[in-house]
C-alpha cells in the first residue's frame, strides 16, 4: 500500500504541473503585450536624452547636423548621400562598389531607401553576409586590382535586370562619391 500513493503522487504531479504551467504562462502572455512596447519608447526616449553615449543601433545625431540616423550612416556620410539621391532622384537602383567587409552598402540599407541596393564585390563571403541585409542585392565579380567605375557597374546592373534603359539610379563608388545618373540607353 505504500506504493500506491507514491504513483498517486507522481500521477497528480504530472497532471498538475501542465495547469501550473499554463496558468504562469498566460499570466506572461497577459504581460507580454504591452511591455515590450513599454521597453522600446524607454530605449528610444533614452537614446534621444543620451547621444554622446549612443553605440550600434541606436541613433545618432552626434555628425549628421541634428539628423536623426542609424550610426553606420553617420559613420559613412557616403551612404547618406547615397540613400538622398536615390530619394530625390527616384532612381531604380542604387549601385555600391564594396571593396572592403561589407559596411558601407549595410549602412546604406541602414537607411532604408525605396530603391534596391546593388553592390558588386568580389569577395565570396562579402556577398554571402549581405545577401541577408536589408534590400541588399550582392553581385559577386572577378578579382581585379581597380574597382569598377559607375558606367560598368551599370552595365553589369542592366545585364542582370536590376535597371532598365532609361531609368534613373545612384552610384556609389569605393572613394565614397555618390552620384545620380539617368542611364540614356541599352
Amino acid at each position: 500500500m505504500a506504493n500506491i500513493p507514491s504513483k498517486l503522487l507522481r500521477c497528480r504531479c504530472i497532471h498538475a504541473l501542465p495547469g501550473w504551467m499554463a496558468n504562469a504562462l498566460l499570466g506572461m502572455a497577459r504581460r507580454s503585450t504591452t511591455q515590450p512596447a513599454a521597453i522600446i519608447s524607454h530605449t528610444e526616449a533614452w537614446a534621444r536624452d543620451h547621444p554622446e553615449q549612443s553605440s550600434a543601433g541606436v541613433l545618432d545625431t552626434r555628425r549628421t547636423g541634428g539628423a536623426v540616423v542609424p550610426v553606420s550612416a553617420a559613420n559613412y556620410p557616403g551612404s547618406l548621400r547615397a540613400a538622398h539621391l536615390a530619394w530625390s532622384s527616384k532612381s531604380t537602383a542604387i549601385l555600391v562598389a564594396e571593396t572592403g567587409t561589407g559596411e558601407v552598402a549595410r549602412a546604406v540599407a541602414a537607411c532604408k531607401p525605396n530603391a534596391p541596393i546593388v553592390v558588386f564585390s568580389s569577395c565570396l563571403k562579402v556577398c554571402r553576409q549581405l545577401a541577408l541585409s536589408r534590400a541588399v542585392r550582392p553581385v559577386l565579380i572577378p578579382r581585379t586590382d581597380v574597382a569598377l567605375t559607375p558606367s560598368q557597374m551599370a552595365a553589369r546592373a542592366r545585364e542582370l535586370g536590376f535597371l532598365a534603359p532609361g531609368t534613373p539610379y545612384v552610384t556609389l563608388e569605393a572613394s565614397g562619391a555618390a552620384t545620380a545618373i539617368t542611364t540614356s540607353g541599352a
